[in-house]
């Protein structure tokens, strides 16, 4: 962990350093003497834990407050003064500190006791902010996307009820059709936001990789139209200590979408796995489209399409839950493409220890 001490005087700060040395924690210190200094110094540490002091000499303490908090929005500040007042604390909350720590009162526990509340607040704003942009890029959704199926349930109903009104009879079972693909497309968006902006509990269990693979192959060959596809796995003899529901909706994205963009007339999809110190990588190698270095960068962003619906139906969804799942897992997820055509999806799964289950 990072410390930035904000002080301009040394004795002080040569008191939190020796407190802080106390904690028994791989602790980094840094210091500065003013908040011009500390934004400098942020910038390589942005991580960082700040303490800083309320009386500077070239800045207010509740300036260089808003300053720090304008910069970095993030960061984990704790205002530290040498005078004990409550209404210098709730002033410090209310502009933006995540905590309050009289100069008087400073000891390894209190700090420790600062560190932690600062950095879980930081961290909840963190999670809010997310939240928040989630929200907007469903509300934009629901503006824009949505509006294509239900046009055509509107349209299609239309059709059917002049049908009717003229009795041709005959052209009702096709509209029908037309209004229940409609209505399942809807269906399909909503379902794919819902599990974008869901964030269920993590649960871990010991896992068989193939086992999980191979239910997750059986379900999206059940769906391909295609009988030609082919998934190929392993074989693969690792165990993990992860959650399946989460794994197994990546596994049945990363093998669909292999099978889906894929113009091969035998669509084919290969899952290869081989141990890492602290894990298992998992690559998934398709024949498929392949995708541009210059698009890899974003298609794991919300909404991101690279073809029309006339060709290759989505939502542009699937990849960005992928992300955001094996990111809760602690893993990592990339694509590259392969010189001979189609992509390769590496998944990195890290392992936990069975006695923290």
């Amino acid at each position: 962990m990072h410390i930035l001490l904000i002080d301009d005087e040394r004795a002080d700060r040569t008191n939190v350093k020796r407190a802080l040395s106390a904690l028994g924690q791989d602790l980094t210190v840094t210091e500065t003497e003013s908040v011009a200094a500390a934004l400098d110094a942020i910038q390589q540490h942005a991580q960082a834990v700040v303490f800083l002091d309320y009386q500077m000499p070239d800045i207010d303490g509740f300036e260089g407050l808003s300053e720090l908090r304008a910069s970095y929005p993030f960061l984990p500040i704790v205002m530290v003064t040498g005078y004990g007042s409550e209404l210098l604390a709730v002033r410090a909350i209310q502009s933006g500190a995540d905590d309050y720590i009289p100069k008087g009162s400073i000891s390894t526990e209190n700090l420790e006791h600062a560190i932690t509340t600062a950095t879980a607040k930081a961290h909840l704003r963190q999670t809010i902010f997310n939240q928040q942009q989630e929200l907007e890029q469903f509300a934009h959704m629901l503006s824009h996307d949505l509006r294509a199926p239900l046009g055509r349930i509107r349209s299609f109903a239309e059709l059917i009820i002049d049908d009717v009104d003229a009795g041709r009879l005959d052209q009702l079972p096709p509209l029908c059709n037309q209004l229940g693909n409609a209505a399942g497309d809807a269906l399909e968006l909503v379902a794919m936001l819902t599990g974008f902006l869901h964030s269920p509990d993590i649960a871990r269990e010991p896992l068989h990789l193939q086992d999980l693979v191979e239910e997750a192959a059986a379900v999206v060959t059940s769906e391909q139209s295609n009988g030609n596809a082919i998934i190929d796995i392993g074989p693969i003899s690792a165990s993990i200590h992860s959650s399946r529901p989460l794994l197994l909706q990546i596994f049945q994205n990363l093998l669909g979408n292999g099978l889906k963009y894929n113009r091969d007339p035998e669509p084919r999809v290969e899952v290869r796995c081989e141990p890492t110190g602290s894990g298992y990588k998992l690559y998934f190698i398709d024949n498929g489209i392949g995708i541009d270095p210059a698009d890899q960068a974003g298609i794991f962003e919300p909404f991101a399409r690279l073809h029309g619906d006339a060709e290759f139906r989505g939502t542009g969804l699937g990849l960005a839950i992928c992300r955001k799942n094996i990111n809760r897992l602690g893993g990592s997820l990339a694509v590259s493409s392969r010189g001979e055509g189609g992509s390769c999806f590496t998944l990195w799964l890290p392992d936990v220890d069975a006695s923290s289950i």
